[in-house]
């Protein structure tokens, strides 16, 4: 019998930048839990860990962007994993017109997404926000878990 975990290590999560900006700074960090949930309105979900500085600035902000990796951008999804003050050094990016969280120039495209509900559950919470701008800035495949050497976690 197989372990619940081991079984959802399956599912072709894309890869992604997600962007916020507080007050204080900018920020990005690599998330894999994204989906669509309705059309009309445009709403995305995407879970945050609880421990992770992102949750907690989502919190503040209300906005954040979800900048869309390609195929072979597995150093710039490494980014996202970095010493937090300098995650956007080497990056060229620039503040969403619409709701000013970083945007990932380097990516496939972006949606810029307002906060909508906040879900509290297990150890990470889940985000329901609004789609309210995108740009698109080249063709590709998404970047997945499984092009990756990183395990699902």
């Amino acid at each position: 019998m197989a372990e619940p975990r081991e079984i959802l290590g399956l599912v072709p999560n894309g890869l992604y930048l997600i962007g916020v900006t507080t007050e204080e700074e900018q920020f990005i960090y690599t998330g894999s839990w994204i989906t669509q949930m309705s059309f009309e309105p445009c709403l995305i979900a995407t879970a945050v860990r609880k421990t992770h500085p992102g949750h907690a600035m989502i919190q503040e902000a209300g906005v954040f962007t979800v900048n869309f990796l390609a195929k072979g951008d597995l150093e710039l999804a490494q980014k996202g994993f970095g010493n937090p003050g300098d995650r956007l050094e080497w990056v060229d990016w620039k503040s969403c017109p619409e709701i000013g969280a970083p945007v990932i120039l380097d990516s496939l495209a972006y949606i810029g997404c307002r906060l909508v509900q906040w879900v509290e559950w297990g150890d990470h919470d889940l985000v329901v926000a609004e789609a309210v701008i995108a740009e698109s800035f080249r063709d590709g495949e998404l970047l997945t878990i499984h092009d990756t050497p990183w395990t699902y976690s």
